[in-house]
């Protein structure tokens, strides 16, 4: 037996105390420990029947109070909430002292005594000789769990104090009855202080040495989910892609499952799939379960008919199927194991349905696994891919769109094979002879084009369909891309020809500088002009950067073009966003103050381009130098473009003839003043 010697005392309304227990002398001599508890109080039953434990010594303790229905399963014994009668409790000493409950060993093969719970779920042991117990509880109601565990350290009167343990429903936590037991114990409802009802059975006790506050709840079993989606895995790749759906009116059954995950017993509930696929199985107890997509699905026209369980996903991940395939076609199809265990399901997942029959909103997350998705794919072999297509890349020299005997072919050039999808599916390129191939193909819609920067330079696709034998015309349009094709199974089409020819559209740029020893100024002529035979679609864009010692520029462009200069970058930026007819030109005027009077020689380039593709870059670049600015005479000028069979301009371009030059336009120039220029 311990000795003990106890101190009691009152704190925030709580009845606090600290025992200072010597335990018997053990063999290397005395050990000493303190604890500290906190004992509140609410209400205990009474009247439960007495049971006595024949106690060997005097005085004794006595031990119980309530087993009840916590309906929700707080922990506490609510007003409202009844008593459980019949159950079943053992008293256990712990034989060892070393505060673990171990029936069948270390603490014996039976317990002190038993009691049975009754008159509105009451117990008491009584005759108890003070010292360290447990109460376990055994057979409590199939269809009640212990409830949430509260009163981790005993003491507080009308709350839970058990968890399962052991394979008992419930097991309290140590009870050391050789303490200052608590006082004042009162019953549901507010009756007087329970002790004497307990006296009237047990007859008296001393309340020190009578704790009633150990309460036994058990909750409903939760009520928990499995579920989600059965889709159609469009790639066989077993995850549930963007763009893929789900399957409605499929026929989803949930068993028990044994050890090796085979379903046991007849279905426990069945359903069918809505809302894109979804299905659930709600309110379900704890246990291992399996989901099965019965055979009847597979059935000639139902719903699942001709399609077959995809690639299994990674067991336990959102979103993959968790469905083994069968080893017989058309058999049922039966989930991984899933084990159901109260707060323990996976939470976040991201494939839930909100709004709908089978939402989970109010739900808490961790009560339902909605990660069992099952992908059907269908295993019909695709179109055999043995078909084909292809074409020759061509110079067409004569322009006639017509591919001729003595035309050259095109090495190099790169084409794209498009899908169905807008989706690019392959690439090739010209061979030595200009021939290009898309093989190993199965039949569906298809269109070809080819990338224009591998073309040579200056060269771009003649007129598609001309002629009247489709096998040696161009078949590509303005779009660089030929137009759909549907390509049969076991077809071949080798006449997907591309003829090439010199651009029509030839851009040239001209320029010129004046000094003005007036003004200190340098006025630049620039001349655009289409010297080909087709009009480039625009925009044309010119831009020229000035070099430092040049002041602010003025602008004088003709009317619908837009100009700005950018200080930090020094470049005029010029564009016209109109087509430029074939003859046609563009004459800019840029006046520029000499900022740096020791800037004596200054040289710049002009850069002009179009949108159309240009038969030759040579001529869309022009450098103009303007030299001996310092004590020079003013008009001196220089220049040097890039086009030499541009007519002659020269210096003479002040204001350049601006009538004469635009006269093909039809445009005005337009002068910007200084207060309109542009910082970029």
């Amino acid at each position: 037996m311990k000795n003990l010697s106890a101190l009691a005392y009152a704190q925030n309304g709580e009845r606090r105390f600290a025992v200072k227990r010597r335990t018997v002398l053990r063999a290397a001599g005395a050990a000493l420990s303190l604890v500290v508890g906190v004992l509140t109080f609410a209400t205990a039953p009474v009247g439960a029947t007495a049971d006595s434990c024949g106690a060997s010594s005097s005085p004794t303790a006595r031990v119980g109070n309530a087993v009840f229905r916590d309906a929700n399963d707080n922990g506490w014994f609510d007003a409202g909430e009844t008593g459980l009668d019949g159950v079943l409790l053992e008293l256990w000493l712990d034989v060892d002292d070393d505060e673990v409950f171990e029936p069948n060993g270390d603490d014996g093969a039976v317990p002190v005594c038993t009691a049975t719970s009754s008159g509105g779920g009451r117990y008491w042991f009584f005759d108890i000789d003070p010292d360290q117990y447990f109460i376990a509880v055994r057979d409590a109601p199939a269809d009640l769990r212990s409830s949430t565990l509260t009163d981790t350290n005993a003491g507080v009167d009308n709350v839970d104090d058990a968890a399962p343990l052991a394979g008992y429903d419930a097991v309290s936590p140590l009870l050391d009855l050789t303490l200052a037991l608590p006082t004042g114990e009162t019953a549901p409802g507010g009756a007087a202080d329970s002790e004497a009802a307990a006296d009237t059975a047990t007859g008296p006790v001393d309340d020190a040495l009578s704790d009633l506050t150990i309460d036994f709840g058990f909750a409903p079993m939760p009520c928990l989910g499995i579920g989600n989606r059965v889709w159609l895995d469009a790639d066989d790749n077993g995850a549930f892609d963007a763009g893929e759906t789900g399957i409605n009116g499929v026929v989803a059954e949930l068993y028990a499952a044994d050890g090796t995950g085979t379903p046991t017993g007849p279905a426990l509930e069945t359903v069918v799939t809505s809302d894109d696929g979804y299905y659930l199985f709600a309110c379900h107890d704890e246990g291992d379960y399996v989901v099965v997509i019965p055979a009847p699905n597979f059935a000639p026209g139902a719903v699942l008919a001709g399609l077959r369980s995809s690639v299994d996903g990674t067991a336990g991940t959102d979103q993959q199927d968790a469905g083994l395939d069968p080893a017989v076609p058309d058999d049922r199809v039966i989930s991984r194991v899933v084990t159901l265990a109260n707060g323990g399901q996976p939470i976040a997942e991201v494939d839930k349905p909100t709004g709908t029959a089978w939402s989970f909103d109010g739900a808490a997350d961790n009560a339902n696994d909605t990660t069992i998705d099952f992908g059907f794919t269908d295993p019909t072999p695709s179109s055999p891919t043995n078909s084909s297509l292809g074409g020759f890349v061509w110079v067409d020299a004569d322009r006639n769109g017509v591919r001729d005997p003595d035309e050259s072919a095109v090495v190099g050039v790169t084409l794209t094979l498009v899908g169905d999808a807008d989706t690019e599916v392959a690439t090739s390129t010209t061979d030595s002879d200009g021939r290009y191939v898309f093989d190993g193909l199965g039949a569906d819609t298809y269109t070809v084009c080819f990338l224009q920067s591998t073309l040579p330079s200056g060269l771009v696709a003649t007129a598609p369909g001309m002629g009247s034998d489709s096998a040696v015309d161009s078949d590509f349009g303005s779009n660089r891309c030929t137009g759909s094709i549907t390509l049969g199974a076991s077809t071949d089409i080798p006449t997907l020809d591309l003829g090439v020819t010199p651009s029509a559209i030839d851009l040239a740029v001209t320029k010129s500088g004046v000094w003005s020893a007036a003004g200190d100024e340098i006025t630049w002529s620039i001349v655009v002009h289409n010297q080909g035979t087709e009009a480039d679609p625009g925009s044309i864009i010119v831009t020229d950067i000035l070099p430092t010692g040049l002041g602010t520029p003025l602008i004088t462009a003709p009317t619908g073009m837009s100009c700005s200069f950018d200080t930090a970058t020094r470049m005029i930026t010029c564009t016209w966003a109109s087509p430029l007819p074939a003859g046609s030109s563009l004459a800019l005027s840029v006046v520029t103050p000499r900022s740096n009077t020791a800037l004596c020689n200054v040289s710049n380039t002009v850069t002009a381009r179009g949108t159309g593709v240009d038969a030759t870059s040579a001529n869309n670049t022009a450098t103009a130098t303007v030299s001996n600015l310092c004590g020079a005479v003013a008009g001196n000028t220089n220049s040097n473009n890039s086009n030499s069979n541009l007519p002659k301009t020269g210096g003479t371009l002040l204001l350049f003839a601006v009538a004469t030059l635009l006269t093909t336009t039809g445009h005005h120039l337009t002068k910007v003043s200084k207060a309109s220029r542009s910082n970029g």
